[in-house]
């Protein structure tokens, strides 16, 4: 997603508002998903 720089304006809290400053431009979304350790691509669940 690609960040405006006017969003970080319509957030009160000024902390969080510095990183919105600083989080301009592109943003990836990433999660760590702990189940995925073990994934297989290969194994299929169809029954």
């Amino acid at each position: 997603m690609n960040l405006d720089d006017s969003f970080s304006k319509t957030e009160p809290d000024k902390g969080i508002q510095g990183l919105l400053k600083f989080s301009v431009r592109l943003n990836l979304g990433l999660h760590y998903l702990s189940e995925s350790i073990t994934y297989d691509p290969l194994v299929s669940f169809a029954k």
